[in-house]
């Protein structure tokens, strides 16, 4: 069986496997946590002038999907989807609307943590080049 590179195989400079050990109990806790309800909750806790924020058209069918199977009113919630790197330019293009409230699809907010868990290893492996010339332990 071919080994399919994950977010984990990226963390080569966290030596003491903090980075690692966070990915691993993120992903244990997606695991337990499907079907219990997260889109459910937040779907029933819009507002009206919500801004949700998600990962894909498949995610942002499911919260429509899902408000309407629950007779919630989506006609003033705005569902946008984006990437963390695009995030920046969506606030410019937002700047202004005063009094919307933002909410993050859970699988966006779990493929963002998880970015930042690698991107950490990133931040070592740049430091430890700056530093020296020689590979680190």
């Amino acid at each position: 069986m071919e080994h399919r590179p994950t977010a984990r195989d990226q963390l080569d400079y966290d030596l003491y496997g903090f980075a690692s050990h966070a990915l691993y109990g993120i992903d244990r806790q997606n695991s337990i946590c499907r079907q219990t309800g997260r889109t459910t909750r937040m779907v029933k806790a819009l507002r009206p002038n919500d801004l949700v924020i998600t990962l894909t058209a498949q995610h942002r069918r499911h919260i429509e999907d899902m408000a309407k199977s629950l007779d919630v009113d989506l006609s003033d919630v705005m569902i946008v989807i984006t990437e963390r790197a695009h995030i920046d330019a969506l606030g410019k293009a937002l700047r202004g609307r005063v009094g919307r409230r933002v909410v993050y699809d859970h699988e966006w907010t779990l493929a963002y943590t998880k970015a930042q868990l690698v991107g950490s290893s990133n931040v070592l492996k740049a430091m430890a080049a700056a530093l020296t010339e020689v590979e680190p332990l």
